[in-house]
């Protein structure tokens, strides 16, 4: 659908770039735990995972690659 509309319509291509370039950096720098549920989406943005394994790279973090709010939300519940 996006593309029949930048097909038909290629103005519109300069604001689907900018939108996705401040959505996809912004999940960057926020963290995202402490968002509103519905701001979660960010987890699926590249942009986001890149900065988690930089520091986890550079700062000798602990690794959260690959982990969603679900199962990092389980807490201390015991062992799995």
């Amino acid at each position: 659908m996006a593309l029949i509309a930048l097909a038909t319509y290629p103005p519109i291509l300069g604001f689907c770039l900018v939108f996705m370039v401040i959505t996809n950096v912004s999940t960057a720098f926020y963290s995202i735990p402490l968002l509103a549920h519905f701001y979660r989406f960010g987890y699926a943005f590249p942009i986001k995972n890149l900065a988690d394994a930089s520091n986890t790279i550079i700062f000798n973090t602990h690794n959260t690659m690959g982990r969603t709010s679900v199962s990092s939300s389980r807490g201390s519940r015991g062992s799995r």
